[in-house]
């Protein structure tokens, strides 16, 4: 995997078939996994801490990305913390994949 920088965004869909952008997040892919940057939102009023946090394990799940580090400014990182706390790698798929992410001087979940 080469590195690469992607923005996730969160839309929300209007009955009309129209969709507003709400949120977005920039990442960046490393070999050793996914770097999650800080939230850009539209000042909506929304809390969609749970739906990042259930985006990124399902990535981890489906084992798309052995291990996700996230910045106290990355979505979902105020309610995942309150389950697992940070520098702990709960969901590394491999060694390597854990020992890397010890390696970055952020929190991370893996």
């Amino acid at each position: 995997m080469s590195v690469d920088n992607r923005i996730l965004t969160v839309f929300k869909e209007e009955k009309n078939g129209r969709r507003e952008e709400i949120e977005n997040v920039e990442v960046k892919l490393f070999e050793a996994g996914l770097y999650v940057y800080g939230l850009h939102s539209s000042g909506h009023d929304y809390v969609t801490d749970e739906l990042w946090a259930a985006f990124y394990k399902m990535l981890l799940e489906e084992k798309l990305v052995p291990c996700i580090v996230l910045s106290n400014e990355s979505p979902g990182f105020d309610w995942i913390k309150d389950f697992v706390q940070p520098g702990e790698c709960y969901f590394g798929r491999n060694e390597t994949a854990s020992q890397s992410c010890r390696n970055v001087k952020r929190s991370f979940f893996c």
